[in-house]
């Protein structure tokens, strides 16, 4: 922990000198820099000193784990006020706020406490998300287990798909065997998607039966000792008909295409530019509607943003999704999703 603590120090100081704290409230950020899960409250960290503010709930937990890290204070009452109060002591004028992780009402409290104690509050994005992006050895193992996991449950479902059940029900059996087989928070609540509905990205799944010739869309996730999986796959209970297979393979030359493209160094733009120019080039470049993928780690969509407007380069240990995907509409939809470490010279192809 102490380590991160550094990382992220060291980080404020070099990209943001005119700060001189941040605070941060997103669970996944807390969860990261603390290692106490569902722990709720706010860091403050100053150049000077590192301090946890929680309720009771959490206060002697926080003191037995992490007195040697932080300086813990117990909180009751307007949290935001007696926050910013301590703030004013240290002579902190300038503080960074995690703005996408702060609810408007927050947001507005203390902006109103900033003004009558002259802090100054800064919006800031995705300072720890950055250090989280790059994954270190035992979250890599942890990811690695989550697909795993993720893998077993599209065995389970393939075994238990017939036509007659719906979607609604495949859905349940899915959530159950992650639920058994992993964390009971799942990463994501399960699509299981037959059909025309296929053709919507994010369909949620209902009393719709499956038959035999249906294309079926399940895209899941595990959560492992709170790190997610994300997998999609398609399933066809008999021969895939040639005009589904047609748009499949298109789909899944694209993603083979970004896959070779991954290593260390390379802008994650490109990447999305060729998968996406293979298949506008095969005519269906107007029916691919979303990023070409996403980082996965403590939350199932995190940093980095896999799309055409991410300049920034992929870096070694990042994990990220490759799924591109064909929708026509009232028809049918394909996508496959993989799961990609980053490495030096190639990419580690995880699920």
């Amino acid at each position: 922990m102490q380590k991160r603590i550094n990382k992220l120090k060291k980080l404020i100081k070099r990209e943001y000198p005119s700060l001189d704290a941040l605070l941060i409230k997103s669970p996944s950020n807390i969860y990261y820099l603390t290692q106490i899960n569902n722990l709720e409250g706010y860091l403050l960290f100053t150049h000077q000193e590192s301090i946890l503010f929680t309720d009771f709930r959490y206060y002697q937990e926080a003191r037995k784990k992490l007195s040697s890290l932080f300086k813990i204070k117990m909180l009751k009452g307007k949290w935001l006020e007696l926050i910013l109060r301590e703030v004013k002591k240290s002579k902190i004028r300038k503080i960074g706020l995690e703005v996408k992780d702060i609810n408007l009402k927050e947001y507005e409290q203390l902006k109103s406490y900033a003004a009558t104690m002259d802090i100054e509050l800064i919006s800031t994005q995705n300072i720890v998300e950055n250090i989280r992006a790059i994954k270190e050895e035992r979250e890599i193992k942890l990811i690695k287990e989550a697909a795993k996991i993720a893998r077993q449950a599209f065995l389970y479902a393939e075994s238990i798909i017939y036509p007659g059940l719906s979607e609604k029900y495949i859905d349940v059996e899915i959530e159950h065997f992650l639920k058994t087989k992993a964390d009971l928070d799942l990463a994501f609540s399960p699509i299981v998607a037959s059909g025309k509905n296929t053709s919507f990205p994010h369909h949620r799944p209902g009393e719709r039966k499956i038959s035999l010739k249906d294309v079926i869309l399940i895209d899941l996730g595990a959560k492992y000792h709170g790190y997610c999986s994300d997998l999609t796959r398609i399933f066809v209970l008999s021969k895939m008909p040639f005009y589904v297979k047609r748009i499949f393979d298109i789909m899944k030359k694209a993603k083979d295409l970004a896959i070779n493209k991954i290593k260390a160094g390379v802008k994650i733009s490109e990447v999305d530019k060729i998968a996406r120019s293979y298949i506008d080039k095969k005519g269906y470049g107007k029916y691919f509607l979303h990023s070409l993928g996403h980082g996965v780690g403590l939350d199932v969509h995190e940093t980095p943003i896999v799309n055409s407007r991410n300049s920034s380069i992929l870096k070694e240990n990042m994990v990220i999704t490759i799924e591109p995907g064909i929708y026509l509409k009232e028809r049918f939809g394909v996508r496959e999703e993989n799961m990609i470490l980053v490495k030096p010279h190639k990419a580690e192809v995880i699920a």
